[in-house]
């Protein structure tokens, strides 16, 4: 095959396969993957040679368009091929299952052994799309909304919390005894902080244990999230029920600035 053809039809192979998997048709699985790797490192290569001759010899306009498409397609690429790097295998296949078992008329409301809806293993798994989906579903019961919120602000899916919020769930809502800010500060997640601070959750407002905010945020280490709640209206002056005040939870010279 000529390379006149051979760049082309490997852009296209490429494109469709980021088509599929933006619009999580098929969920893309494993084989994809390591086929928009593959492709992915053939652009990243062919595009930084191409660049290379670029420089050192008088090449035509097209020549540095083809270089400049293949770096930033393959950079692409494989930023999308590593979309769900950081989640576990386990729940890649408990999400694959449950959503081939949703395609195939499962209620919507199921859950599998571990108590997992398919809504809740979608936000996990950042498939934003399909969350749209479920949560247009008029049969979704409202009762999961919340936690799947919950998965959100722990697995710092940001995109998949506002939707959540926007289809109802409100932003100081707690589950198991844990608000969603408190949650999102004691992971130290300052996205999921700052937006259900925009929507409305409270600063002040502790989980069961008497834990505030502001105290799980020192306890994260996180000194972007102790000054944005500082900001929103949090004070380190107030002292949690048992007595402590946040500052006793610090562990650095720059967490203590941050208080001050």
């Amino acid at each position: 095959m000529s390379r006149d053809f051979y760049n082309p039809l490997l852009l296209l192979i490429v494109v469709i396969l980021l088509s599929c998997r933006i619009s999580h048709v098929g969920d893309a699985g494993s084989l994809e993957v390591w086929v928009m790797a593959i492709c992915a490192t053939g652009f990243v290569l062919d595009g930084a040679l191409a660049l290379a001759r670029a420089l050192t010899q008088r090449p035509s306009v097209m020549c540095v368009v083809w270089a400049m498409v293949f770096l930033l397609v393959g950079c692409s690429t494989w930023i999308m091929a590593t979309t769900n790097q950081g989640v576990e295998t386990d729940d890649l296949e408990a999400y694959r299952t449950m959503y081939q078992q949703y395609r195939d008329g499962a209620d919507v409301n199921a859950r599998n052994e571990n108590g997992d809806t398919l809504l809740m293993l979608a936000v996990e798994c950042g498939k934003e799309n399909v969350v749209r989906t479920l949560l247009s579903n008029s049969y979704l019961t409202a009762e999961q909304l919340p936690q799947a919120a919950m998965r959100a602000v722990i697995v710092n899916r940001v995109h998949e919390l506002q939707l959540l919020l926007e289809a109802g769930v409100p932003a100081d809502s707690a589950v198991g005894g844990t608000t969603l800010l408190c949650a999102a500060a004691a992971y130290g997640n300052h996205a999921a902080v700052s937006l259900l601070l925009e929507k409305g959750a409270s600063p002040t407002q502790s989980d069961e244990s008497g834990v505030s905010p502001l105290s799980n945020a020192v306890i994260s280490g996180n000194t972007r999230v102790v000054k944005r709640l500082i900001e929103a209206g949090a004070s380190p002056a107030a002292a949690d029920p048992d007595g402590r005040m946040p500052a006793s939870y610090s562990r650095s010279e720059k967490m203590d600035q941050a208080l001050q």
